[in-house]
């Protein structure tokens, strides 16, 4: 009976108390019934919150030619068809959309522009009624964008106190920066795929050449997410020269092996190709070459030998040693998935014979050109395509050859001449990642007003590639403007 009355009591106490509540009592009171009403109205009327772009993956950071795709997120499910007849990118940047619901994705079919940033638009896209009842709701106007890489490359100075130096240009800011310091002369230089730093080969000016070194220095440029950027122009040493003379070197495409010829101090017959991981120590290939290149897919090495060119596994996933009898030098590897091997094959009526050799290891002949190939490059957007710097000689007694850029189809053998350029032997290109131009340098001769001798001078040339993609038939070609002052350029990727 205790408990009983106690509950009754406590009721009691209870029921008088709300008869005399405080204003801050009727306050709460009144707010909890407004709240209520408000619930129950969102139950009937529905959540009038209108459906927009809740996330894009494309605000995070400069995408390269390995970018494959940007997401968009919605906070409702959306109707596909209104949001792929709805979704704009300016300028034009090909590609598919899927998904659906609250995802989408859009995936790139062609390889963005460097330096191009891509504006992405979405209006009176609808959301996807969940019942015939249902009126769709048009979502709140979107407006994105998809920034790219600088368009920049690294090149070796020649004048002044920018001699023997490598150096950054960047065209999209239009700004040089000298990365390596003047106290070391420069030989070779290849950029690493992220853009961030690049692997050279230099001896101190003064010392002897055959002390070169390797080394990586910062370029300044940031495109990894969460990475802390780094001042152009820090140096490291990668591997030094005291027990074995450093010659020339490949870098893999994913920046993970180092492939370098070197040649014993003390025993000549201590020399040839090693090959240095990003984790773990040097190593011999146990081979000699004196042309080498590490295949696309970073698995092999291909090397030209005396009677023929080889294919040599890297790593563990490479391929089987293979051997090519009979051709005298590779001249190009493409891309996955198609992985051919351009290589040049001489005749005994002195021409030379261009060959593709696929994965399976059959070979097929191209074309036959009297001159000679110095350099090739595929072409990133359109596969088949192949520029090369070929030289050709232009009388019956072949006593002088003019280099021309030619285009070659590996698909059909047609060889179309573009641009003849000056009397030099020792041109280099450089095709950019996007494959929407090429560089190239030229030694020029300036006659000295003072001495009246001629001195030689180095220029980088930019030559914007005709745009087979959107206009087969009608592609252009614009003819090639000076750049800056250096020899020897090479993209950025």
């Amino acid at each position: 009976m205790k408990f009983k009355l106690n509950r009754i009591l406590s009721w009691r106490r209870f029921a008088d108390s709300s008869q005399s509540r405080s204003p801050f009592d009727v306050a709460a009171i009144a707010s909890i019934g407004g709240l209520t009403l408000a619930l129950l109205g969102v139950l009937v009327v529905g959540d009038q919150t209108r459906p927009k772009v809740v996330e894009f993956s494309g605000d995070n950071q400069p995408i390269g030619v390995e970018a494959e795709s940007f997401t968009l997120r919605f906070n409702e499910a959306m109707d596909g068809e209104t949001v792929a007849e709805n979704l704009e990118i300016s300028p034009p940047l090909s590609g598919k959309l899927s998904g659906g619901g609250r995802k989408f994705v859009y995936t790139l079919t062609d390889l963005p522009a460097y330096g191009t940033d891509y504006e992405v638009r979405l209006e009176e896209a609808q959301t996807e009624p969940l019942s015939g009842q249902q009126t769709p709701e048009t979502m709140e106007e979107f407006t994105g964008t998809v920034e790219t890489r600088d368009r920049a490359f690294a090149y070796l100075g020649i004048t002044g106190e920018e001699a023997g130096r490598l150096l950054l240009y960047n065209i999209t800011e239009a700004k040089k920066i000298a990365l390596t310091p003047p106290d070391l002369i420069v030989t070779q230089f290849a950029p690493y795929p992220e853009g961030d730093r690049v692997l050279f080969s230099a001896y101190e000016a003064n010392q002897e050449a055959n002390t070169q070194k390797l080394y990586t220095v910062t370029t300044g440029l940031n495109y990894q997410p969460d990475t802390d950027p780094q001042p152009p122009g820090r140096i490291k040493r990668v591997l030094d020269a005291q027990n074995y003379r450093n010659f020339q070197f490949d870098l893999s495409q994913d920046g993970n092996l180092i492939v370098v010829q070197r040649a014993n101090r003390q025993n000549q017959e201590d020399g040839g190709l090693w090959v240095i991981p990003k984790e773990g120590n040097p190593r011999s290939l146990g081979i000699s070459a004196n042309t080498f290149q590490i295949t696309p897919d970073s698995q092999n090495l291909a090397v030209t030998q005396p009677r023929g060119v080889s294919l040599i596994p890297l790593t563990p996933q490479g391929q089987q040693w293979e051997f090519f009898p009979d051709y005298e030098q590779i001249i190009a590897l493409s891309e996955q998935p198609s992985q051919r091997m351009i290589v040049l094959k001489e005749n005994e009526d002195f021409s030379k014979s261009l060959f593709a050799i696929n994965q399976r290891g059959e070979s097929k002949e191209l074309l036959t050109i009297g001159g000679d190939l110095l350099d090739c490059a595929f072409e990133p957007r359109q596969g088949e395509l192949l520029y090369c710097l070929q030289l050709e000689a232009l009388d019956q007694n072949r006593r002088s050859a003019t280099p021309f850029l030619t285009l070659i189809n590996t698909q059909t053998g047609n060889n179309f001449a573009l641009v003849e350029l000056t009397n030099d032997p020792d041109v280099r290109m450089s095709m950019a990642p996007d494959g929407r131009n090429l560089l190239f340098d030229q030694v020029m001769l300036e006659e000295d007003g003072a001495s009246e001798e001629e001195q030689a001078s180095g220029e980088v040339w930019l030559l914007p590639l005709p745009d087979f993609v959107r206009d087969r038939e009608n592609a252009e070609l614009i003819p090639p403007e000076e750049v800056t002052n250096g020899l020897d350029p090479k993209w950025i990727p």
